[in-house]
């Protein structure tokens, strides 16, 4: 595990985090946001899309929010993400899980420095190196995950409601990677 710190971080956004990282990006990877909590089974789905260099994991609501990351899909392909598509013209919306693999990997870290060369205040999301390469014509295909809970923590409200939420989940988790000893010993 190499941990990059980004000792900018009270000032800048994920973007130039992730940048930060870029040199660290030579082979397949997934991008996965810190504060978003997810059934695991939505990551296994997104690594056996062996046919996507680009991806990004969504889940289909019956409505969205100003808040929510949302996408708009055509075909088998993301044309446009962000946080300012319409609510109403959003096919989905992203759980903070992204796949780059193959010339998706090499694309990704191009569009990232584009990305970083426009925003100059260090303050854009990372979806905008996503963006980028979706306009330079690389296909950013989607994994629907909506079968699965997803969540995500921003707020303290947001835990509480998880951990109703996802509780089961969360619990059978705990017993498939722990010694059922050891937590009697605890």
């Amino acid at each position: 595990l190499k941990v990059i710190n980004n000792k900018d971080y009270d000032i800048t956004n994920n973007l130039y985090s992730l940048w930060l990282a870029k040199d660290e990006m030579t082979s397949d990877f997934l991008v996965i946001n810190g504060d978003n909590v997810f059934d695991r089974r939505a990551i296994v789905k997104m690594i056996q899309q062996k046919d996507i260099t680009a991806a990004v994991a969504i889940h289909k609501n019956p409505g969205y929010d100003d808040e929510d990351m949302k996408v708009r899909i055509v075909g088998s392909n993301v044309v446009e993400i962000s946080k300012g598509i319409d609510n109403m013209e959003a096919t989905g919306e992203s759980v903070g899980l992204r796949l780059f693999r193959g010339k998706g990997v090499a694309a990704f870290k191009y569009a990232m420095d584009l990305a970083m060369i426009e925003d100059v205040k260090r303050n854009a999301y990372f979806v905008r190196a996503i963006q980028h390469m979706i306009d330079m014509g690389h296909n950013v295909g989607f994994v629907e995950v909506t079968e699965y809970k997803y969540g995500e923590l921003d707020f303290f409200e947001d835990l509480k409601n998880l951990e109703i939420e996802m509780s089961g989940m969360m619990i059978q988790s705990i017993m498939m990677h722990t010694n059922p000893a050891s937590l009697y010993a605890i």
